[in-house]
């Protein structure tokens, strides 16, 4: 399921060209694939450090990118950046 989703931060929201469409260009799938993980790793272990910022912020973060990442392992071509994707729990324990 897509559905929209408000951005976390608004200067994402205000960019005519989201920064995750030019990854997708510019890397292959499996580069993708890699840019994408590093970032559910990189929220996974910030969230609860960084000074002022509630720890769901960075989990929600993580858990965006994650459902990109499982959308483009099950066939997804292109990930719209404006959308969030389904995320089967099962595959979120996992990581």
């Amino acid at each position: 399921m897509e559905n929209e989703k408000n951005y976390h931060d608004n200067h994402y929201a205000e960019m005519k060209v989201q920064p995750l469409e030019v990854m997708q260009e510019m890397l292959n799938i499996s580069e993708f694939a890699a840019f994408l993980m590093g970032n559910v790793v990189k929220y996974h272990l910030r969230a609860g450090h960084k000074q002022g910022e509630a720890i769901s912020k960075d989990i929600d973060k993580r858990d965006r990118y994650l459902s990109w990442l499982y959308y483009l392992w099950n066939g997804g071509l292109h990930i719209n950046p404006k959308l969030d994707y389904e995320l089967d729990e099962e595959f979120k324990n996992m990581v």
